[in-house]
């Protein structure tokens, strides 16, 4: 149809392309952007946070450094929580908190301690860009409490609730889940975050796309919980590798998973 002069690139997730059509008089520049959904939040966790004689849920994730997600001061991560008892079935899923792109953490005032019966709440978030597209949902983290003390009309929670102004974590769930390394691409340091459900011998292994170990990261047994590690890639050459962790219990595998890295020179 007679183009010339097409140009792409891409910010990010948006995509734009620019084009000169011959086919009309005068000659007319096109230009059209194409954008995607931004990536899902990484690292979320969860940890008990102490104000005074009380706690509270404290979850923290990674900066999305996307720029139509980063800029927005609102609504830039949506967090979502759910509540049930410890032997009865989950509530609804609803949405707790809104925070802007620069931020990285929010504490769950309404889910607390001291005795009494238990619940657990489980969290997940989604990013939302400049555009309003949501992200798919992050991996989800979950934390027992004792008491539940609403102070707004937001979902997550219970029919009912038991509310009290003193309050102590009695004991913390955690899922296995591998996050995707921070920052990414690397060059040549970065950070790899994984939780464990349970005490369990551990190795984290990098590998070339050839499938050789360039790299083994962590070879003991550790706690159940949220883990960090820095890795270091300065004697790497820049491409591809693969991190693949797997937590065993007396030789069986509890937990096995896969993520991809980008080390850049």
């Amino acid at each position: 149809m007679g183009l010339r002069q097409i140009g792409l690139s891409s910010v990010s997730n948006d995509l734009f392309c620019t084009w000169v059509k011959l086919e009309t008089n005068p000659k007319m520049m096109r230009f059209r952007q194409y954008d995607a959904d931004p990536l899902a939040p990484q690292g979320l966790a969860v940890n008990p946070y102490q104000q005074g004689s009380n706690s509270y849920a404290k979850l923290t994730w990674q900066l999305n450094n996307e720029p139509d997600v980063f800029v927005k001061t609102t609504n830039a991560y949506s967090i979502e929580r759910r509540i049930k008892l410890l032997d009865g079935p989950w509530g609804s899923w609803s949405v707790v908190a809104t925070r802007g792109g620069s931020v990285t953490e929010f504490i769950d005032s309404e889910v607390q301690g001291a005795g009494g019966e238990r619940y657990y709440a489980e969290y997940r978030m989604r990013a939302v860009d400049y555009e309003n597209h949501y992200s798919t949902y992050s991996s989800t983290v979950m934390i027992g409490f004792s008491k539940y003390a609403p102070n707004s009309s937001v979902g997550g929670g219970l029919n009912s609730a038991n509310k009290t102004n003193t309050s102590s974590f009695s004991d913390l769930i955690y899922n296995y889940n591998l996050g995707q390394n921070y920052p990414n691409p690397l060059n040549p340091s970065t950070q790899i975050k994984y939780s464990l459900a349970q005490d369990a011998d551990v190795t984290l292994i990098v590998y070339d796309m050839l499938g050789t170990e360039v790299a083994k990261l962590v070879n003991e047994t550790q706690t159940a919980g949220n883990h960090t590690f820095s890795f270091s890639a300065k004697d790497l050459s820049s491409g591809v590798y693969i991190y693949r962790i797997t937590a065993t219990n007396n030789g069986r595998i509890l937990f096995r998973d896969s993520k991809q890295m980008i080390l850049l020179r």
